[in-house]
């Protein structure tokens, strides 16, 4: 089993941002998008490899803020292995920090922000659901997404 950790961040419209991935296809017309973050590194905390990985990806500087979801992925024709991700909100990104974002080519070929109504048609089933379920919880709906806590982490 594999972990990952990453951040939630928002435009200054609070439209969910996330990168297109150069690695990973989906099955059939759905592409995959991913939050900004990665794999955790040995003896690392899931909000430090948040951080970091968000940096490496995109060139931002963001603090995690809280925990607001813990998932699992079962094995895939992507990804063959189990793997447990944590999404923290990294909050919202300003214009002058959209457009400073600098992608890993390697990794991404592109960052998006739309609606979620424009999000479903492109992402798989259980990656729209998590997205619905992670905006939905986000601290900027007034609402706290069931089984996790409002508390704060070091980055």
């Amino acid at each position: 089993m594999t972990s990952y950790a990453c951040l939630y961040v928002r435009n200054p419209n609070g439209l969910p941002l996330l990168l297109r991935s150069r690695i990973y296809r989906a099955d059939g017309n759905r592409q995959i998008w991913q939050y900004p973050g990665g794999d955790l590194d040995d003896q690392e905390t899931p909000a430090t490899a948040a951080a970091r990985e968000t940096h490496e990806e995109t060139g931002l500087t963001r603090r995690c803020g809280r925990l607001l979801a813990v998932h699992f992925h079962p094995p895939e024709p992507t990804w063959p292995a189990t793997k447990h991700g944590y999404v923290f909100d990294g909050g919202t990104l300003s214009h002058a920090e959209l457009a400073a974002i600098r992608l890993d080519p390697t990794e991404h070929t592109e960052w998006a922000t739309r609606p979620l109504t424009e999000w479903e048609p492109v992402l798989p089933p259980r990656a729209f659901d998590r997205l619905r379920s992670i905006d939905d919880g986000c601290p900027d709906r007034h609402h706290r997404l069931p089984g996790t806590h409002p508390r704060r982490c070091r980055a």
